[in-house]
């Protein structure tokens, strides 16, 4: 059986003509976004606050592992918080391991909660906020990446946080967009 050109013309006519056309379009705009968060993960944290010098453990692997060898990802830590912190900010200790590195990688961020007039800075509701500091830039996550979370703070310094986490998302994504689309707690 042969289809001629008039016959390939009128299906194509009533396909766009029809209902289906606008769903088959719609999900095709759908499949085409591409969400830049590609790995985003949370631990709790005790009512108390985080126990000084506790690790938090993250092992974050973007969900399609080929990504990691042709993309470039930056990873933000996040911190979820009440007004009920008494810090202004918090000090966490990170250490970044992976299989191709002897020694970890530690660095510290200081992630700044509230303004000079104990207004929360972050974005939230429900009294829950959440603020983030992108701790690198433009890396290619090695075999057995890992990423160590911890505080030096006292115990009572950190009552109020609610849990810490990591999120890779691609390098040269919008911040405000990429905020939003990893905060539960749209503005």
């Amino acid at each position: 059986m042969t289809i001629g050109l008039n016959n390939i013309k009128s299906i194509l006519t009533a396909l766009f003509l029809t209902p289906g056309w606008a769903l088959f379009s719609f999900i095709f705009a759908s499949c085409s976004q591409i969400s830049p968060v590609r790995y985003a993960d949370f631990k709790d944290v005790e009512y108390g606050g985080m126990p000084q010098n506790w690790t938090y453990d993250f092992s974050p692997v973007p969900a399609d592992s080929a990504e990691m060898l042709t993309k470039k990802f930056d990873a933000i830590i996040v911190v979820r918080y009440t007004a009920r912190c008494p810090s202004k900010s918090v000090i966490l200790n990170l250490e970044e391991f992976s299989l191709s590195h002897s020694k970890p990688d530690s660095l510290q961020a200081s992630i700044r909660l509230f303004d000079n007039e104990g207004k929360p800075l972050g974005h939230g509701s429900y009294g829950v906020y959440e603020m983030a500091d992108t701790i690198r830039r433009g890396i290619s996550i090695p075999e057995g990446y890992s990423i160590s979370v911890s505080s030096p703070l006292p115990m009572n310094s950190t009552a109020g946080i609610n849990a810490v986490g990591v999120v890779l998302s691609y390098t040269g994504a919008e911040e405000d967009n990429l905020f939003n689309r990893f905060n539960y707690f749209k503005k």
